[in-house]
């Protein structure tokens, strides 16, 4: 499986932004209520990376659902078709240009873009410092061993309307986010129906990989 902070879609490495480092700055209960206001999320993004030197280097764009507190839906249409899905307890990688699907247990860790969007800021004080901003929050990683340097995450009226992140290559990443509450959006909604043609790379039990040669 690609790592997701590879992948254009997912690729972590936003604005060259600043390093927060010292004490930790509690978030008010105020921040706190932003992130709690609501459970469910649906939109479209657009994404921009540059290189350390200020250079677009990829772009793309799609849209998404999330649910709290660990239904993901992350499918980019262009200029790649690739999903992103979790049900609550597998995480589905699924290449549609490609044809493979990899299948993985979920984590606790709050590592990929979509993870930090609905986490709540209880969650993300376990594993980053968490900066209050007039407008959002800055997070940098407890450990050295983190996919990003650095994240910010800005609100607009509740709710997210972009992520930047600096990966540990030093690319920039810009997160654009347009989003909305949705009416209904129920745990079926990310149930994902595995492709009979794809390759399909089972880490959760090796005897379920398939390959082209076994279909």
């Amino acid at each position: 499986m690609k790592n997701l902070f590879s992948v254009p879609a997912l690729s972590l490495s936003l604005l060259a932004l600043p390093v927060f480092a010292g004490e930790e700055t509690v978030p008010t209960s105020s921040m706190a209520q932003v992130q709690a206001e609501w459970q469910a999320l649906a939109g479209t993004f657009e994404q921009t990376i540059k290189s350390p030197e200020g250079e677009v280097i990829a772009q793309s764009a799609g849209d998404f659902a999330l649910l709290k507190p660990k239904y993901i839906r992350w499918q980019t249409t262009a200029p790649s078709n690739q999903l992103v899905m979790t049900d609550g307890e597998y995480l589905w990688f699924y290449d549609v240009d490609l044809e493979t699907v990899t299948k993985r247990d979920i984590t606790d860790d709050i590592a990929m873009p979509m993870d930090l969007l609905g986490a709540s800021l209880a969650e993300l004080k376990t594993q980053y410092r968490v900066t209050e901003l007039p407008d959002g929050f800055a997070l940098e990683p407890k450990t050295s061993d983190a996919l990003f340097i650095n994240a910010r995450v800005t609100f607009s009226e509740g709710l997210p309307v972009e992520l930047a992140v600096k990966n540990q290559l030093k690319q920039d990443v810009v997160l654009a986010i347009n989003s909305a509450i949705p009416e209904s959006l129920e745990p079926e909604s990310f149930t994902f129906v595995l492709p009979e043609y794809a390759d399909f790379l089972d880490q959760t039990n090796p005897e379920t990989t398939r390959g082209a040669s076994d279909q």
